[in-house]
């Protein structure tokens, strides 16, 4: 219907004004989707489909990173980051970390973070402004689904998109600590056992889906979509061939949708190499990425749209060679 209205709109078409408003009515309903109360009782294949649908209209709730609604603050601190599986009575047990985990005490400067993962309809805008630049695989499907976070980017592609507005990828653990806080909770919205309302994991819907689908998987600071869904990119280092991805998949299991589940993978390939809940497959159509800046005061960040520095559109048709 959405896609449906969008032609008419494009044709000049005048909708009688009852239709206009029955319409119009029906559209706030289904946004009513994400939100907690609206979301309650209501499948989570029938969620994605309204999603989807609306997503072709067009969602109020999505902002541009000029606009400071686009951003949620979270507050430094020092936190324990890591996993360890050896003590059960000990400090950020999870029976999935990985041996080379470790628990340590991790001071993190203020920052902000996008709301959402950056979404289709964002990497479009970037794309438009750099025709040199190589799609994302699948990009004409993907274009279909706007509101759904951009997937088949490689770690490259993350970074030019946020230098390009003038921001960054979150390290490792600024992403950790905005999915876990500083008291250390299990999940990004707290204790509660992942459930359909919580996070899009274990092929429930079997795609990814809008983002911001899941209200009461938000953190409390009110950023989505850290578990399930689909991975994350960081700009944080593993090794010198290897980066930090976090977040887990739709694919992931429930036990694995802890705010500290991680992996590593190439920044090209995007083969997943080692991590928890994963597979030894390829699993670069599940990345997307968050923008996050930092808080230095005035001038940090410029607030438009096209931000600091074009990407040389020569490098990136180079950087498989």
């Amino acid at each position: 219907v959405a896609g449906m209205m969008n032609d008419l709109r494009a044709a000049k078409y005048g909708m009688p004004e009852a239709e206009g408003l029955r319409y119009e009515g029906l559209k706030r309903e289904v946004e009513a989707i994400f939100t907690v109360k609206g979301a309650a009782g209501i499948p989570v294949k029938v969620r994605a489909e309204a999603a989807e649908a609306l997503g072709m209209e067009g969602h109020p709730r999505l902002y541009l990173p000029v606009d400071e609604r686009y951003w949620v603050q979270v507050a430094g601190g020092s936190f324990w980051m890591g996993a360890q599986n050896g003590d059960g009575k000990g400090r950020n047990f999870d029976e999935e970390a990985q041996s080379d985990e470790r628990v340590r005490e991790t001071p993190v400067a203020a920052f902000r973070l996008g709301r959402y993962p950056v979404t289709v309809d964002e990497f479009a805008r970037f794309l438009a402004k750099h025709p040199d630049w190589n799609e994302p695989g699948e990009w004409e499907t993907q274009m279909l689904t706007p509101t759904r976070p951009v997937v088949w980017v490689d770690w490259e592609d993350a970074r030019a998109y946020c230098e390009w507005v003038g921001g960054r990828l979150p390290k490792e653990e600024e992403w950790e600590l905005a999915a876990r806080g500083t008291t250390g909770r299990k999940y990004p919205w707290g204790e509660a056992a992942p459930d359909e309302w919580r996070a899009n994991f274990e092929r429930s819907v079997g795609a990814p889906t809008p983002v911001g689908m899941f209200p009461a998987g938000d953190t409390p600071e009110g950023i989505a979509d850290m578990a399930g869904n689909v991975w994350e990119w960081t700009g944080s280092d593993y090794s010198a061939e290897r980066k930090c991805v976090r977040g887990g998949s739709y694919w992931t299991l429930q036990r694995s949708c802890a705010g500290l589940i991680a992996a590593t993978v190439s920044p090209r390939s995007g083969t997943t190499v080692s991590g928890s809940g994963v597979s030894g497959k390829c699993f670069l159509d599940s990345f997307y990425f968050f923008l996050s800046r930092g808080e230095a005061a005035g001038k940090f960040f410029e607030l438009r749209w096209v931000g600091a520095g074009m990407i040389s559109s020569a490098r990136r048709r180079n950087r498989h060679e």
